[in-house]
């Protein structure tokens, strides 16, 4: 008995010990399990703050390239004269200090390549920073290279994040495009101003670095002048999608050279222009013979609101009264009813074969902004058909012509109609400003000096609106007035308005213009259909595009052609903003 009992107490003690040593274990795994975790969650932590860093970086360089791209916007043109040695100075062609190497050697990216195709040689980079007390890649220096080749901005963004504090910079990099020799020539730079085609391009260099840190990033962007409008000096003064009917003494002074060197034309129609009363077309120098013209502007131009084209000297129209067409070379139009000139037909006839329907511009708006916006459904080569798009305000999004999508981007000035349903938005889809009445239109007070202009309201002007050294762009939609007392220095565009006093018309409508009229189609509610109408003596110094009909130009006035405002019209800065060119954005670089 006592034998078993001892032998029962082994055993239990044996028990005891080999459990001891399964929980030492038990917590020794526990404990390598804790520490794999802790080790897991620092190294987790370790990422997540590095790509914290990582992403604070990128963020201010970018806020940094839009920062030097406004920078440039606003100090053009004279920040891009590269004639200026305190703020340009050539790269060398091997040169990979900042900004210089942010751009390839060679026009073709080879790493070597002949002197005729280099391009960072040919390139400006900017000096003009001068060292503006401002640690650009903290390195404890504010009067380095990196310094010195920044532009000088007013850095606001002195921390970001969790107070981490980010120190950036934007330098510059100037390219003078070359005029090509052959249309297959690569884009090249020049330091020859004989050479240069009169485009600039720049390409920004952003860098971005944490103090105290390793997080660091250099982001690159070429930029360059985007215009609002296509080829504005070969317009000729009037051109409309529908008929141009004139009457009393309206005048129109030819664009000598629209229809090639030597070939001039007044009005250009797909439909039909109507002579009524005793109206003319001439060359601006007889023109001037039959007034008093002026001298204006500091080019200066010559303008003259009392001249008028002498009979003898008409191109077209040098009869009075609704007998006899006599249109001249200038006016190209259809006019299917009339005998063409032959040496049998002298009187009554047309000089010029009516025009063919590929040969007039199918989309307007495309034709003067260079954005396309209609499309021909039908195959007819009138566009018809609207193109649309959607914008985004306030969780709000609408449908909107395409032509409204563009004008909301480029437009400097709106006046709003508030039957548009993204009016209680307006301000949230541009950065244009808003105009309060159409009296805010005019410039006679210097309320408005150049840029683009859109009135939804179709107000018109009768009085001076632009001027010689800031001519406008003036979008009238609906039928617009011209009164007795206006003056306009510029392009004036007249659309049809699809947000009239009533509902506006379906966007996607198939039909929403009619080939027939080149105007609204007839029967879409709350449409005003595109119509210009002048009363009394108005004149326009440069000219008239209309979407629709000039139905009908009365009175005295005159639409006189002048390259010089449209070609100054073109080069204005409202106009040709600068802007990021589309994938041209990388972060392959390292300063």
């Amino acid at each position: 008995m006592y034998r078993l009992e001892r032998n029962l107490h082994q055993a239990l003690t044996r028990q005891t010990g080999t459990t001891l040593i399964v929980a030492l274990v038990l917590v020794l795994l526990a404990s390598l399990l804790a520490l794999f975790a802790l080790n897991v969650g620092i190294f987790e932590q370790r990422a997540s703050a590095n790509d914290v860093r990582a992403r604070l970086v990128q963020q201010a360089a970018e806020s940094a390239l839009a920062q030097g791209i406004e920078y440039i916007n606003l100090q053009s043109p004279t920040i891009l004269d590269t004639t200026d040695d305190t703020k340009w100075k050539t790269c060398g062609a091997d040169e990979e200090t900042f900004p210089c190497g942010a751009v390839e050697q060679c026009t073709y990216g080879a790493s070597t390549c002949t002197s005729a195709l280099q391009r960072r040689a040919n390139m400006y980079r900017f000096i003009g920073g001068g060292g503006d007390g401002y640690d650009v890649n903290s390195n404890g220096d504010t009067g380095d290279v990196m310094e010195v080749r920044s532009l000088p901005l007013d850095r606001h963004v002195a921390s970001v994040g969790n107070g981490f504090n980010v120190n950036y910079g934007v330098g510059a990099l100037l390219c003078m495009v070359k005029t090509p020799s052959v249309s297959t020539d690569p884009t090249e730079c020049t330091t020859d101003p004989n050479l240069s085609s009169g485009v600039n391009v720049l390409t920004m260099v952003a860098t971005a670095k944490i103090a105290g840190e390793s997080a660091s990033t250099t982001l690159t962007t070429t930029i360059g002048r985007a215009s609002s409008l296509f080829a504005p000096v070969n317009k000729p003064p009037v051109v409309a999608s529908g008929t141009i009917t004139t009457a009393g003494t309206f005048q129109v002074v030819t664009n000598p050279n629209s229809g090639g060197t030597g070939v001039p034309v007044s009005m250009w129609t797909r439909m039909a222009v109507d002579k009524n009363g005793t109206p003319n077309t001439c060359y601006k120098d007889a023109f001037m013979h039959g007034g008093s013209p002026i001298f204006e502007g500091s080019a200066p131009i010559v303008t003259c609101d009392s001249c008028n084209c002498p009979a003898t000297d008409s191109l077209s129209f040098p009869k009075s009264g609704p007998k006899g067409v006599q249109q001249g070379i200038d006016i190209v139009d259809v006019d299917p009813s009339t005998p063409q000139c032959s040496p049998s037909v002298v009187t009554d006839c047309k000089p010029n074969l009516d025009i063919k329907p590929g040969e007039f511009p199918c989309d307007l708006f495309q034709y003067v902004f260079g954005d396309q916006a209609w499309t021909d459904d039908d195959g007819d080569f009138f566009c018809e058909g609207r193109l649309t798009a959607q914008v985004t305000a306030n969780g709000n999004t609408y449908t909107i012509g395409e032509d409204e999508n563009y004008l909301l981007a480029k437009a400097n000035y709106i006046l709003p109609n508030s039957n548009a349903p993204y009016f209680a938005d307006l301000s949230k889809l541009t950065s244009a400003t808003i105009l309060s009445s159409c009296d805010d239109i005019l410039d006679s007070s210097g309320k408005i000096s150049g840029g683009m202009i859109w009135d939804q309201q179709g107000c018109g002007f009768k009085d001076q609106i632009g001027n010689p050294d800031a001519p406008v762009v003036l979008i009238e939609d609906g039928d617009v007035s011209i009164n007795a007392g206006g003056r306009m220095f510029g392009l004036l565009f007249v659309r049809p308005s699809l947000w009239g006093a009533t509902n506006a018309p379906p966007l996607h409508d198939k039909n929403i213009l009619d080939p027939t009229t080149g105007a609204v189609a007839t029967g879409l509610p709350g449409a005003g259909t595109g119509n210009l109408r002048e009363n009394g003596h108005a004149n326009i110094y440069g000219s008239v595009v209309i979407q629709g009909t000039a139905n009908k130009i009365l009175g005295t006035g005159a639409i006189v052609y002048d390259a010089t405002i449209l070609a100054t019209l073109g080069a204005e800065n409202k106009l040709n903003k600068i802007s990021p060119v589309p994938g041209s954005w990388s972060d392959r670089y390292k300063y």
